[in-house]
Formats: C-alpha cells, sequence, structure tokens
C-alpha cells in the first residue's frame, strides 16, 4: 500500500487539530441539544476512557442520529465510515470531508482508497469509526456484519470498542422521520485489547464481533417495559412492510399517525405504545398467522413469501411489482453530483429492471446490476454499467427497500442454483 506523503500527514495533523477545536462546539450546541431532546443514559466504563489512540470503534447503526450519541461523552473526534451518497453535493462534501472528518466509501464495494484512508489516519494517532453492519436496521435486529470487517480490524491492530445503542431502533426507526420520545442507553465495551489486536486471529475477531453485534430491540423492549408516546407511531412503516399479508398487494398499504391501513383489501390496525401492531382485519382473508405481533415478524414473512416466489417462476420471465409514474432517476459517477435523467416508472423483474418515461425506455439485466443500497428512508440506489443511478419516490409511500430485498434474494438464489 502507498505511504502518504509528508505534506499530506501534515494537512492531516492540522485537520486534526481544527476538527478537536470544532468539535467542542459542536458538543455544547447541537450535543446539548440531543441531551435535552432524547436524554440519553451513557455507561462508559473506565478501561474506554482512558484508552489510548488510536483504536477502533464498532457500534449499532440504529438511529438518524448515531454518530451524535456515539461521540458525546468521549473525548476524541471519531472519523467515521460514510456512505459516498453523503457526499455529493460540494457542500456536503465539505461538511462531510472538512467539518466532520469522515471517510466516504462505496456501500456494498471493496474499496482501497478507503482502507488507506482508515491505515493513514489510524497512523497519526485517531480514532476511527465503522457501523459493522454497513447499513442501519430495518427492522430493530442487528444485520451480520460486512464481509471483511475481520480482516479491517486485523489490519489495522488497533484496539476496539464496541457502543451498544439500546432503545434507539424504537426511538426513530429506519422507516420514520419522525422520532417516539423512548428510552436511549448506550453502552460502551472494550471489544479487543491493544496486545490482542496483534495476535487474535480472524475467527476469534469474528466471533467477538459476532456476539457484541447481536442484538434484538424487540426482546429487550419486552424485557424491559419501554414506552413510545410518540403521536406518529405507524407513519410510514409501509416502506419496510411493503406487502399486505391478507391481499399481497404491494404500494396498496397506507398509515397516517398510529393506523395503518391496507387500500386494496381493507385490513387495519394500529401501533401501540410499545410499538406492536393491534389489528383490526373484520371482512378480511387475514389469516391468525399473519396477525403479526411487530416490524420484525412481518418482515420475516415477507422475505419467505418472496423466496417462495422466486422459486415458483424460476425459469419463466414474472413481474414481481411496477412503481407507475411516481420515480425520478437520475445517473451520475461515484462521489459526483447526480443528474436527473426523467421521472417514470420502475419495474421488477425476475431478471431485469426496465425504467420508462414518456422519452425513453432502460433495460438492466440483474446480472449486471451490483452495489444495490437504500440511502435515508426511501432512495434507492445500484450500479450499471459503471454508472450509479438513484431511483427518488415522489411518493413518501413507495418502499425502496422492496427493490433491495428483492434484489438480494434473487441474487442470492442465483448464486445457490448455480453451485
Amino acid at each position: 500500500m502507498k505511504k502518504a506523503s509528508l505534506p499530506l500527514k501534515l494537512m492531516l495533523i492540522l485537520h486534526r487539530i481544527f476538527l478537536a477545536i470544532f468539535y467542542l462546539l459542536l458538543k455544547s450546541t447541537v450535543g446539548f441539544y440531543i441531551w435535552l431532546r432524547y436524554r440519553p443514559k451513557y455507561i462508559i466504563p473506565k478501561e474506554v476512557r482512558r484508552l489510548r489512540t488510536p483504536y477502533l470503534v464498532l457500534a449499532d447503526h440504529v438511529h438518524i442520529l448515531d454518530p451524535f450519541f456515539n461521540g458525546q461523552f468521549i473525548r476524541p473526534v471519531i472519523h467515521w465510515v460514510a456512505a459516498d451518497a453523503n457526499f455529493r453535493t460540494p457542500f456536503m462534501k465539505f461538511a462531510m470531508t472538512v467539518l466532520a472528518g469522515s471517510i466516504a466509501k462505496t456501500k456494498n464495494r471493496s474499496d482501497m482508497v478507503t482502507l488507506s484512508r482508515m491505515k493513514l489516519l489510524a497512523d497519526l494517532g485517531c480514532v476511527i469509526g465503522v457501523y459493522q453492519e454497513g447499513e442501519r436496521s430495518w427492522d430493530g435486529v442487528n444485520l451480520p456484519p460486512v464481509p471483511g470487517t475481520d480482516k479491517l480490524i486485523r489490519f489495522l491492530k488497533i484496539p476496539v470498542v464496541y457502543i451498544h445503542l439500546e432503545g434507539a431502533y424504537l426511538d426513530q426507526p429506519r422507516w420514520s422521520w419522525t422520532n417516539n420520545r423512548g428510552k436511549i442507553t448506550l453502552r460502551y465495551e472494550v471489544l479487543i485489547e491493544r496486545e490482542e489486536a496483534k495476535t487474535l486471529n480472524l475467527s476469534e475477531i469474528a466471533e467477538r464481533m459476532k456476539r457484541a453485534g447481536s442484538y434484538d430491540e424487540w426482546a429487550l423492549s419486552e424485557e424491559q417495559g419501554l414506552i413510545y408516546p410518540g403521536k406518529k407511531r405507524a407513519e410510514n412503516c409501509e416502506l419496510v412492510c411493503f406487502t399486505c399479508p391478507s391481499c399481497g398487494g404491494v404500494n396498496t398499504l397506507r398509515s397516517e399517525g398510529n393506523r395503518f391501513y391496507c387500500n386494496s383489501c381493507g385490513v387495519k390496525g394500529d401501533v401501540d405504545d410499545k410499538m406492536r401492531f393491534q389489528w383490526n382485519s373484520e371482512g378480511t382473508d387475514l389469516k391468525e398467522e399473519h396477525r403479526f405481533a411487530h416490524v420484525r415478524e412481518w418482515n420475516l414473512w415477507q422475505k419467505d413469501y418472496y423466496r417462495r416466489l422466486i422459486e415458483e417462476h424460476d425459469g419463466e420471465e414474472f413481474l414481481f411489482w411496477e412503481d407507475r409514474y411516481t420515480v425520478n432517476l437520475s445517473r451520475g459517477k461515484r462521489g459526483r453530483a447526480m443528474k436527473e435523467i426523467g421521472t417514470g416508472s420502475a419495474r421488477l423483474y425476475n431478471d431485469r429492471i426496465e425504467f420508462e418515461s414518456e422519452s425513453q425506455k432502460i433495460v438492466m439485466p440483474l446480472g449486471n446490476v451490483s452495489s444495490f443500497s437504500v440511502f435515508k428512508q426511501q432512495f434507492t440506489e445500484f450500479y450499471y454499467d459503471r454508472n450509479l443511478y438513484r431511483f427518488a419516490f415522489t411518493n413518501r409511500s413507495v418502499s425502496g427497500y422492496k427493490w433491495l430485498m428483492l434484489f438480494r434474494l434473487i441474487t442470492e438464489f442465483n448464486r445457490e442454483k448455480s453451485r
């Protein structure tokens, strides 16, 4: 790996001094607002407070304000690895790079530039932050670590701190634009000591990461009896729960306040102050086993439902859905501003994606699509033919997550079939 030049090192040292001063200001303003608004509880043992830099921070990724929560009561500035979608406009690039000290990373792709930057920061004694799942949780249960995170830890050979966020997912779920005023607790632990960082093998590192990252918000909520008094607990839950369990409709679910309903078959329900579903299925075909207790159960059912559809229609053309007249399509290159190329309809088949507007039709075989991800609540992004594409939906009820889920399920099915 190419070593950094002396001028670059000097520039990074000066930037580190600037960040230390800027973060003091940030903690006394934005940090005070977060404390006032959320009243998070911090449990930080002495061994974390006394840990000398450099070290790596791993953390649960469950809330839109995770970076602000995580760094509030520890002294060093954390240089978070963030999705490159956050860097695409000149202002955001300045804010993320200069003001936040973040490191850009393309989701679901190996990236030597990012790795080199992390190594350089570690050599300069900085603290680096990584969300080991690579994306915010959709249903309140942590995802497995991104492949290669164990190798990153072995490569950097620095201590690792893990930050657990309890109650943060249900305070503001991935699909929501508002928070529910729940109780949030942050627990810190030293996951790998300095001496261990140089000697642990990959399997030992992976096992510790798996143990630390195994978290189920629904189990914690049930155990602690957490209450969420928000007035919009159900609003936009259809971004995750996008398939009606009664009629199988896609894009037929709607929500408002604490209520949700299907405008096709009429099934409806409420989200109570424990973030559980209370169903009203009178006059519908909703089965008892489909009266899900919470978002996690609904999401697992959807995955099984679409796995069966993929298997049933293997070898034939099958249309899963069409988002009609609700898709703004943009195209660009990594790290650059994207250009809007039209508004129209997007369709997902079991072998391709189609976008069609009044002036054009684009057909993208799934075999040439990669790095599928969802930015923020519903922007869907992926690479095709060396270009980055984004679906921005004109309606907040249109799920971007459904595209991500199906792409992964189809890719997984094709991989298994080819073995």
